[in-house]
């Protein structure tokens, strides 16, 4: 059963915080299922999650809010919603098929499908009038208006993401937009992507230009000056089995170790190896527990103050000590060229010796008084 909430209400809020949407059911699989991906083909390397498997954990156990990922990219992409929403129903194809595009402000929870599932679709599509048809992404079937109303997923992504019209959406939003379709039981939908097409464009004082420009207007006949700037590439896909089925596994998986984990704690989630998502896993922890996580004040005469001071000027002072040590190994190198002196001779000073060793690096030792006559 779908219960369909108006984002931005109260009743959002709460519901938001202990459910999995969307954005987040890739963290999920791509942590549970990663050998059914690698298996299909995948890099998970090039396609990581946007959160960490531990925020989610955080999220839903503990009840931590999840930190702000980029707050400039998200209001780029919610402002730029409408004016994509529209491009993608100007666009030639959706003109020649009869689709009308629909925006949506709902929060969908369906606890038949698991009872961590929800999703906020950006609008929905259906063919008016009846008869007309469109093919999906791979040319597998013609999907026409039997199918039924459509998902439509609403992206912008920077000029190196690479999108291109012959080449698929990003996984990540393939299964974003599967989870849309299995919680709102539809069979299929469009993911549109609107990305720059010069690297000038992607520029964050155009985009805050672009974005203040077109909310001003609020109609793509009003001001088109932004499609030259930017294309709109659109992946129209049906319900995808394998897919569905992998974020089915990944759910029950997340859902075991929920519950698992108050019998037994090894099954909370690893740190991030990732410097940004370890950051944001901290922040979240510093929320839960402060005492412990949070951020500690220390005094003038606080021993623990005293050292933290020390090991900076420490610190500073081996930093300029190791450019001192590269500017003189560099001169000495000079001057052994200008003597013409071979690579791999042995310099005896009057206090300390220069041998080289490999790689075309060099050591320097001192002469002590027992192997001086020796050398010599």
């Amino acid at each position: 059963m779908q219960n369909k909430i108006l984002q931005g209400s109260e009743e959002w809020k709460a519901a938001r915080k202990s459910k999995i949407g969307a954005s987040e059911v890739f963290t999920l699989v791509a942590h549970y299922c990663r050998k059914e991906l690698e298996a299909m083909g995948f890099d998970l390397v090039k396609e990581r999650p946007f959160r960490t498997i531990q925020e989610l954990f955080l999220k839903i156990k503990f009840g931590a809010e999840l930190s702000e990922i980029d707050p400039a990219f998200a209001e780029f992409g919610n402002g730029m919603e409408e004016y994509i929403a529209e491009r993608l129903y100007h666009h030639p194809d959706m003109q020649e098929a009869e689709i009308c595009v629909i925006r949506s402000k709902e929060f969908i929870t369906n606890e038949n499908l698991h009872p961590l599932a929800a999703c906020s679709p950006d609008g929905y599509l259906s063919f008016d009038p009846a008869g007309c048809s469109i093919p999906d992404f791979d040319k597998t079937c013609q999907i026409d208006d039997n199918w039924g109303r459509g998902a439509l997923e609403i992206k912008t992504s920077n000029f190196f993401a690479g999108f291109t019209a012959d080449q698929g959406a990003k996984l990540q939003y393939i299964f974003q937009h599967q989870f849309q379709m299995m919680v709102m039981d539809l069979k299929w939908g469009i993911i549109a992507v609107l990305m720059p097409k010069e690297k000038e464009f992607d520029d964050p004082f155009f985009k805050g230009r672009a974005l203040e420009n077109i909310l001003i207007t609020q109609s793509l006949k009003k001001d088109s000056r932004y499609s030259a700037c930017y294309d709109l590439h659109y992946y129209t896909y049906p319900r995808l089995i394998a897919f569905q089925a992998l974020i089915l596994k990944a759910l029950k998986c997340f859902q075991d170790d929920l519950e698992g984990y108050d019998v037994d704690e090894s099954r909370f989630p690893r740190n991030s190896e990732d410097l940004v998502g370890l950051q944001r896993e901290k922040k979240m922890w510093a929320q839960l527990w402060p005492d412990h996580y949070g951020i500690r004040q220390l005094v003038e005469n606080d021993d623990l103050n005293k050292l933290f001071n020390d090991r900076y000027q420490a610190q500073v002072e081996m930093m300029f000590a190791e450019q001192n040590f590269e500017l003189l190994t560099n001169q000495i190198l000079q001057k052994v060229k200008q003597a013409g002196l071979d690579k791999y001779c042995e310099i005896l000073g009057t206090e300390n010796r220069m041998s080289w060793i490999k790689n075309g690096q060099i050591r320097f030792y001192k002469i002590n008084e027992k192997n001086r006559g020796k050398n010599a």
